[in-house]
């Protein structure tokens, strides 16, 4: 009895021991009051951190993770904007930053997550970005570098964005989103409702150098003013005046859209067809140049729009006044591939209250992009990069131009000067027969930063005189990659035909096969046939799809001269579209 009355005495003590230090080891993970998150997530679990990322459109690009020790994932932002991130060997506080475009603007925008945020919602957008900077005081690129935000704690994070979310209140009520929500973690679609409404319409723009933010609701232009350095203060507030008219007009618009996508998902219709020619305004269409009935004729006879469909759509201004909307969206291809944006269009508002889209207002089609160049075969300079200034006015509205002057960042003060080419439909620099300017200081390139404006002028005369006919602005997303960084390796490579058999082609079937370096995509392919003097020429291009490293071009047996000349251009794109070409003849 004594025996096993002293082991029941002993087991009563161990228990009581263990109870005590689980008590105590329960009070010490609470941290003693202290909110920092530091904790990590257990190495026998599996945890993600995701969300959207968007700026009035899916960002397209990629989403970079950072965590308390420095260490950093990448992924792919998908095509609605979400992205998922496994962060089950990262340790908390974590920081991200989305890195991409959207509607022709390059975007780098910021957000964070606590470990409480593990297998949650983390969105990136123009709204956290801000949020980050205000719990900052400073610009969030800068809290990121700096690796800050490990110290980050929860109340500080909560309290920056409940500031943002007061200001930004009207607005969201008017929508019929309550202060329940988070701009932070409240799940949303890329559909332009809800807090995807909210992005579309409220713009954010940050000084680096007064440290200030300003916040515009494009839908009757007030403005909200944020002291950055201070935390975030302002006396402004939102008010609500025009907003749920304005969302109204918004999603009218995308609808448009969404019908033309219907119209074409699985055959393309007649040119004339009552449902598509309904979507247009025929009266004050006018597209590089092209009236209404052209351009739908053209589209209509394309086959390759069988499948195409219209995303990324961007409200970049409304009048309501005047009835008129500039707007920008990507074309996806059928392969689900992403084309070249629209640029800046004009849609109309029609007086019963419908949204018809008008073309871009052009007369001409003007496109500037950073742009290198390899040429192997030639025997002086063989590598080239710069700008690449495409102007083609050879439609009817643009028959008069004549010139161009063309201004802006890494071009000399009073711009450069193209003019029309007698042979061709594209404007080459003043003295020469080509497009690129090319750029061989490189702090002339540090010049051109990200979203550079330039403008393009348009003349009735040669070397940018006469009557100035209309002024475009065109951006660009990043400036040229540097000679020194640029090799061989940097573009594609042509397998076929050889030099050999391109000089003897004439007519035919040609099959151009190429491979691309990593990080740039197939974009483009063109043939070029001209006579001794170069006074007739025949042109045979081709748009192919991200992943395409082969395609066959015929020409007919008929041109009508004889060939002496033939040029072979392979072009390739990166994230930013900047264009890699390379050519052989």
């Amino acid at each position: 009895m004594k025996r096993n009355g002293k082991y029941t005495l002993n087991r009563l003590h161990v228990t009581s021991l263990l109870l005590f230090i689980s008590i105590i080891l329960t009070f010490a993970g609470c941290g003693g009051g202290d909110d920092q998150d530091d904790d990590s997530p257990s190495s026998s679990a599996t945890y993600t951190i995701s969300g959207v990322a968007a700026a009035g459109a899916p960002i397209i690009g990629t989403v970079t993770i950072k965590d308390s020790t420095g260490t950093e994932k990448v992924t792919t932002i998908e095509a609605d904007g979400s992205y998922s991130i496994d962060v089950s060997d990262l340790t908390a506080p974590f920081a991200l930053r989305a890195d991409g475009y959207v509607g022709g603007s390059e975007y780098h925008l910021y957000s964070a997550a606590l470990s409480a945020d593990l297998n949650g919602t983390i969105n990136i957008t123009p709204f956290t970005d801000l949020i980050i900077a205000n719990m900052a005081g400073e610009i969030a690129a800068n809290y990121y570098d700096n690796s800050e935000f490990a110290n980050m704690t929860a109340s500080e994070l909560e309290a920056a964005e409940a500031a943002l979310q007061a200001k930004l209140q009207p607005i969201l009520t008017a929508i019929g989103l309550e202060d329940a929500i988070d701009l932070l973690r409240t799940s949303f679609d890329t559909d332009h409702t809800g807090l995807d409404a909210v992005i579309d319409v409220v713009k954010v723009t940050i000084d680096p150098d007064t440290v200030e933010a300003t916040l515009t609701n494009i839908l009757n232009n007030e403005t909200v003013v944020v002291d950055i350095a201070d935390g975030g203060t302002s006396a402004d507030t939102f008010d609500s005046t025009g907003v749920t008219a304005g969302i109204t007009d918004l999603q009218a618009m995308v609808s448009v859209w969404n019908t033309f996508t219907a119209l074409f998902a699985t055959s393309v219709p007649a040119y004339d067809n009552a449902q598509l020619v309904a979507l247009f305004d025929e009266d004050n269409f006018l597209d590089d140049g092209v009236g209404l009935t052209q351009w739908l004729t053209e589209i209509t006879s394309d086959s390759s729009m069988i499948g195409t469909s219209f995303s990324n759509f961007v409200l970049i201004s409304l009048d309501t006044e005047a009835g008129t909307a500039d707007v920008s969206f990507n074309i996806v291809n059928s392969d689900g591939t992403t084309d070249e944006g629209s640029g800046v269009c004009r849609m109309i508002k029609q007086t019963d209250g419908t949204w018809r889209y008008a073309g871009n207002q052009r007369i001409a089609h003007v496109r500037i992009r950073s742009e290198a160049q390899y040429f192997p075969y030639n025997t002086d300079t063989q590598i080239r990069t710069g700008l690449n200034i495409t102007i083609e006015a050879n439609n009817p509205a643009g028959t008069e131009v004549q010139s161009a002057v063309v201004s802006g960042p890494g071009l000399p003060t009073d711009g450069v000067v193209l003019n029309k080419q007698d042979n061709y439909d594209w404007f080459a620099l003043s003295g020469t027969e080509e497009n690129l300017y090319s750029i061989t200081d490189e702090n002339t390139i540090d010049e051109i930063i990200e979203n550079s404006e330039y403008t393009i002028s348009l003349y009735d005369d040669a070397d940018g005189a006469g009557n100035l006919l209309d002024t475009y602005t065109e951006t660009v997303l990043k400036g040229p990659v540097k000679l020194s960084s640029l090799s061989s390796a940097s573009f594609p490579t042509v397998t076929a035909p050889s030099v050999a058999d391109l000089e003897v082609f004439s007519s035919g079937s040609l099959t151009v096969t190429w491979t691309t370096p990593t990080g740039l995509s197939s974009h483009w392919l063109e043939l070029v046939l001209s006579n001794s003097d170069q006074t007739n020429s025949a042109v045979y291009e081709e748009d192919v799809s991200e992943t395409t490293t082969t395609k066959t071009l015929t020409v007919d047996d008929s041109l009508g001269f004889t060939v002496a000349n033939r040029s072979l251009f392979v072009q390739a794109r990166d994230e930013y579209n900047r264009r890699f070409l390379i050519g052989i003849w």
